[in-house]
């Protein structure tokens, strides 16, 4: 039995989360309380910690643009390799048999989000059914592409919500 700092109820070891440096091995605050400060902190402290993390890279993106130009220029080989894996996932989401009209539609698409760039508009191309996601792959075809802002792309991010 160990006693909960937080609630203070005396539970069984098994209550609570290992924890190595901990006394018997686990932590001092239970699981359903850890659950509830977790809850807490991601949803009043996530604001504070997403403008503390862009306050940093504004302050400090010349070294971090910098150290990953570096890093680039000093490991050829795993760029390459990168780059041959982006390039093969997105392979295998095209359609062998897309017609040359369905690839004119997506070169279309991709033209029209340019020129609402020209214009000033902060739009990018979207896939619906992300590429490459968690729980689906979608298609690199007319159908799947939306043009959005970029603010919607980046916070949907490798998301599919279906409706």
């Amino acid at each position: 039995m160990k006693k909960c700092s937080k609630c203070k109820d005396n539970k069984p070891i098994t209550d609570f989360y290992k924890k190595s440096r901990g006394k018997f091995g686990v932590g001092c605050v239970c699981k359903p309380c850890k659950k509830v400060q977790n809850k807490r902190y991601h949803t009043e402290e996530k604001e504070r910690v997403s403008i503390n993390k862009k306050k940093y890279y504004l302050d400090n993106r010349k070294e971090i643009l910098k150290s990953r130009s570096e890093w680039g220029k000093s490991n050829p080989d795993k760029v390459n390799e990168i780059s041959a894996r982006k390039r093969k996932r997105k392979g295998k989401a095209n359609l062998k048999s897309l017609s040359t009209l369905k690839q004119s539609q997506i070169r279309e698409i991709y033209r029209k989000c340019r020129e609402y760039r020209e214009m000033g508009f902060n739009f990018q191309v979207d896939h619906i059914v992300p590429l490459n996601g968690k729980n689906v792959s979608g298609l690199h075809v007319p159908w799947n592409l939306q043009i959005v802002t970029a603010e919607y792309n980046l916070k949907k991010g490798n998301k599919y919500e279906c409706n």
